[in-house]
């Protein structure tokens, strides 16, 4: 009797220890994939916001330039 609630305690200890282990696993895994993901989405989102302002500016241009044409003709 005596043997076996040291041999409980420490069942209990180790349980804990290997939880709080894939807790802190988890934990530290999700907080990479999500700073990775926002730098991708931030990286990203500046290259789509140049290539949007790009295209909208060669739009707008464009439709200036035949605006005035069809405004002089």
């Amino acid at each position: 009797m005596s043997s076996t609630i040291p041999f409980l305690l420490f069942t209990i200890f180790v349980f804990f220890l290997s939880f709080f282990r894939i807790i802190y696993f988890l934990h530290m895994m999700l907080n990479f994939f999500f700073k990775f993901l926002l730098e991708v989405i931030l990286v990203y989102d500046s290259f789509i916001i140049l290539i949007l302002f790009k295209s909208r500016n060669i739009l707008t241009s464009g439709n200036h330039s035949i605006h005035i044409n069809r405004s002089y003709n």
